[in-house]
């Protein structure tokens, strides 16, 4: 919903002969498109806690990783040969498991969220670029009529 707001608003922007009304819809509408992938990095900061298989994964924000703690005590000589077996059981299931957050079946990872972003940032001026010169074929198309 918030991108296809922000799409409407680039539309309405391409189509406004005001120049400032333009840059200000341009405006909002790319601070929109950002701002939903601001917010879906800290959903794939989630993912990567939950995927990332190093123990001191985020340990500067005092943050770790759950495969890498289950790691990190696999080898504990406390362990009873049950706990053990238990443990062993743990991992293999949550190495092999899909862990972390999804939408709509996409796993929202940092390198997803980085794609879109590079993605965006390489397509908006050429968008920009179609846009205006449909909106100005289209008011010649108006004009000539």
């Amino acid at each position: 919903p918030i991108c296809l707001f922000a799409f409407l608003l680039f539309c309405m922007a391409l189509s406004t002969p005001a120049l400032k009304l333009k840059f200000v819809l341009l405006v909002f509408a790319a601070g929109m498109s950002l701002g939903t992938l601001f917010l879906l990095w800290p959903l794939a900061e989630i993912t990567d806690r939950c995927n990332n298989s190093t123990a001191t994964a985020g340990v500067i924000r005092g943050q770790l990783s759950i495969l890498g703690v289950a790691n990190r005590y696999s080898a504990c000589k406390e362990m009873s040969p049950e706990e053990r077996a238990q443990q062993r059981q743990y991992l293999s299931y949550i190495t092999t498991a899909v862990t972390g957050i999804e939408f709509g079946g996409v796993l929202i990872t940092k390198s997803l969220v980085m794609n879109i972003c590079y993605q965006f940032v390489a397509a908006f001026p050429v968008v920009v670029a179609v846009l205006q010169n449909a909106a100005k074929s289209l008011e010649l198309t108006a004009k000539t009529d």
